[in-house]
């Protein structure tokens, strides 16, 4: 779209949309402007009265009218300017209330998968520049437009009046002065894109380093985060190098101010010209006799007038400009808006619930390959049920179908019969009480997060909440009780409190429906352990619905649902699918065999549970239990790097508790996430087997227990065996790979795969 068609869209839309509640306080503005260009007008004329009638004559009563006449002149316009003052503010104020609180509305009906694909530093500066801008331009687009119009029109009208050969010289120059500035309108507006999009990227990477500052400080990265800085800034990988990496940046910089200085350098140019050239002719008309000296003086006086006229009218255009790119952004969040229900198609939920059925649903996030598939179940209300499976076999996306973060690609998720999409999302709120992964808290304080689901509630109601989530003592000791802050995202309180205070919040409107999704992967065995006591006593009296891979805390539900890969593979309780052998009694089997400590921070593993790990089937017991003594416990904090790609291959692992993400470098050294492993996995024997270099990087996604053996102790192990050397060698090159790829999704044209294929 060309920046003058962007323009058109843009003149359309502020004017029939923006600033139509204003045309009342708009017909003043008009007002205003007549009177300022006719005083603009009448100030030469009058000048040149003063001289040709008055001050050459030496007519005294001539003399008193025109000064009296620009007394008069020059109150009106200081009159006029001050109405216009007023009304302007009262605009900006006005439109930018609107802008904001209607954007922030269209906000709140983003579909989720909005906020999946945006960065967070996205929004900042919709209302901070793009709303500041364009309710400026908006403001303003009356005013300036209707002022440079009538300035040329008046102007030129009245310089033909007083002499049509030096009118029609500055006529002849106009064109030359007004579409110079044009032709660089284009380049101006994809540099000042540039330029935004930069300063995005900018404002993410200092949210990022702020949220981390700890993390950072701990390792003392910071030199290298300052050099990750600048190659991230510039959009640059490989070796960082000061000097060429802030090259991009530089130049994107360069493009608009550089193009702004000679825009505004060449217009002062040409304006001088174009004055000098009228100044000239002129001097010689009065000099021939043909042009009176008030006359001459009056044009004097009027090509500044023109002249600005002429540079406000550019400048306006390309204000326009860069307008159309704040509208661009402000529109982008309109269309992706959901479409809008009709009021009076939404149902409301009664009560007491019946029931939930997920009917035949398919789910994607990318429409190449489909994430859920085929699910069909239906659960009666009054009951405790588990969603279990490995990371990524689609639990939580059917939380979010059921809360409506997203829509199924097909089929439909209905509570008492009714589909979700023709709910009231208020009665559904209201009915559903959620905890999520990571607690979300908002930055005030203990009260009002907790009141937050319900902000009328009592302070009777929000202890009796904290009292059942078990926070209500703590709360109670604290400086300022209930009135205390808990600082950004929740910061004053520890990771087992802020699940809590969820737990509070979710359960204070006495929802009918409790969705708990995995409230204890980051906690201690001791806060896991209590918190899962108060599940059970909420689970007497509503649906409790929980998704979680930490197998111990669903062994209380009455009906645990078994999923991998986006499909339902195993249904019953927790009894019934042990003995049913499949894919639950596998992960039980992963997860037992440990003794964990009560901090979470150390773990030890019995012979029992290494001969569960088909690397060491095979091996004696009294073997395997000397092995398990070697083990140590390592603790790692979310983002902590287990091993980075490329270091060496010494040492094998196995997830006691937490989530780890095993990622590899691509041509462009951009991270690709491989896989996910999680309790009970296991990891790092390839390299160790093959006495190479890591080909992945392992790192933390939540905090992490994971039990570590040296490769010394691997090898003195494999020696004593003997003749089961090379079986040993070749199950623990093959098991890695299938572990593997039975939790993640295969990227198959991956080098990382090409190699350990190379090596099966």
């Amino acid at each position: 779209m060309s920046p003058y068609t962007r323009i058109r869209h843009l003149l359309h839309e502020v004017v029939w949309v923006y600033l139509r509640p204003y045309w009342k306080l708009h017909a003043l503005i008009a007002v205003g402007v007549v009177v300022l260009v006719l005083f603009e007008a009448a100030f030469p004329l009058t000048i040149r009265f003063l001289i040709d009638d008055a001050l050459l004559p030496h007519d005294p009563h001539k003399l008193m009218f025109a000064l009296a006449l620009l007394v008069v002149l020059f109150a009106a316009a200081a009159a006029s300017r001050f109405v216009l003052a007023v009304v302007r503010a009262h605009i900006s104020r006005e439109l930018y209330w609107d802008l904001s609180t209607g954007l922030f509305r269209w906000l709140q009906r983003l579909p989720l998968a909005y906020f999946d694909r945006v960065e967070p530093a996205h929004f900042a500066p919709l209302f901070d520049t793009e709303l500041l801008t364009f309710s400026a331009m908006a403001r303003d687009l009356f005013e300036r437009g209707l002022q440079s119009v009538l300035q040329l029109a008046v102007i030129m009208v009245t310089l033909f009046v007083l002499s049509w050969p030096l009118a029609l010289l500055v006529l002849l120059t106009l064109p030359l002065v007004a579409l110079q500035p044009q032709r660089k309108l284009g380049p101006t507006l994809e540099g000042i894109d540039r330029i935004r999009k930069v300063a995005e990227r900018v404002n993410g990477l200092v949210q990022d380093q702020v949220q981390t500052q700890a993390l950072v400080r701990a390792f003392g990265r910071g030199e290298e985060m300052s050099r990750r800085f600048e190659q991230d800034v510039a959009g640059r990988s490989g070796v960082p190098n000061r000097l060429s990496s802030m090259v991009d940046l530089r130049r994107t910089l360069k493009i608009p101010q550089y193009l702004l200085q000679t825009f505004k350098l060449s217009m002062d140019n040409m304006q001088a010209g174009v004055t000098l050239l009228v100044v000239g002719a002129g001097a010689g008309l009065s000099f021939a006799g043909l042009l009176s000296l008030g006359t001459f003086s009056a044009f004097i006086l009027f090509l500044p007038v023109v002249m600005r006229a002429i540079g406000n009218l550019a400048a306006y255009v390309q204000d326009l400009g860069r307008a159309t790119l704040s509208l661009d952004r402000i529109e982008a969040v309109k269309t992706a808006v959901l479409p809008v229900r009709q009021a009076q198609a939404l149902v409301p939920l009664a009560r007491p619930i019946q029931g939930i059925r997920f009917e035949q649903i398919y789910f994607s996030y990318t429409p190449d390959s489909p994430y859920i598939r085929d699910v069909n179940l239906d659960l009666p209300a009054g009951r405790s049920v588990a969603f279990v499976g490995r990371s990524g076999a689609g639990k939580s996306t059917l939380f979010k179908l059921l809360l409506g973060f997203y829509e199924p690609s097909s089929g439909r998720v209905a509570i008492d019969g009714h589909d979700i999409r023709h709910i009231d999302p208020a009665s559904l709120g209201s009915r559903i009480g959620t905890v999520l992964q990571q607690p979300l808290l908002v930055n005030t304080t203990v009260r009002r997060n907790i009141a937050f689901a319900k902000p009328d509630a009592s302070d009777e109601e929000i202890a009796a909440a904290a009292r059942l989530a078990g926070i209500h003592d703590f709360i109670a000791a604290l400086p300022n009780g209930y009135e205390s802050p808990v600082g950004e995202g929740g910061k004053f309180f520890s990771e087992g409190q802020r699940q809590r205070l969820s737990l509070a919040r979710a359960i204070l409107p006495d929802p009918a429906i409790l969705l708990l999704d995995e409230v204890t992967s980051s906690l201690d065995p001791e806060t896991e352990s209590a918190i899962n006591g108060t599940l059970r006593q909420l689970a007497q009296a509503r649906t409790v619905m929980l998704v979680t891979h930490r197998l111990a805390s669903a062994a209380f539900v009455d009906h645990i649902v078994v999923m991998d890969q986006g499909q339902v593979v195993e249904q019953g309780r927790h009894d019934e699918l042990l003995a049913r052998g499949g894919l639950y009694q596998q992960l039980w089997q992963m997860q037992a065999g440990f003794t964990v400590s009560g901090d979470g921070h150390h773990a030890e593993v019995s012979g029992e549970r290494l001969r569960a790990i088909p690397l060491f089937r095979d091996v004696e017991l009294d073997a395997l239990q000397s092995l398990a003594d070697h083990f140590v416990s390592r603790f790692y904090e979310p983002g902590q790097s287990i091993y980075a790609q490329g270091d060496a291959g010494d040492k094998f692992y196995i997830v006691v508790r937490g989530t780890v993400s095993i990622s590899t470098l691509d041509a462009g050294h951009q991270a690709i996430r491989l896989a996910d492993l999680q309790d009970g996995d296991y990891f790092g024997e390839v390299e160790m087997v093959n006495k190479g270099r890591r080909t992945t990087a392992v790192k933390a996604r939540t905090p992490s227990l994971v039990l570590v053996l040296d490769a010394a102790h691997f090898d003195r192990m494999v020696d004593e065996l003997g003749a089961l050397s090379k079986v040993v060698t070749q199950m623990a090159l093959g098991r890695s790979l299938s572990t593997i790829c039975s939790v993640g999704r295969r990227r198959r044209n991956h080098p990382v795969w090409r190699e350990l294929g190379r090596l099966m």
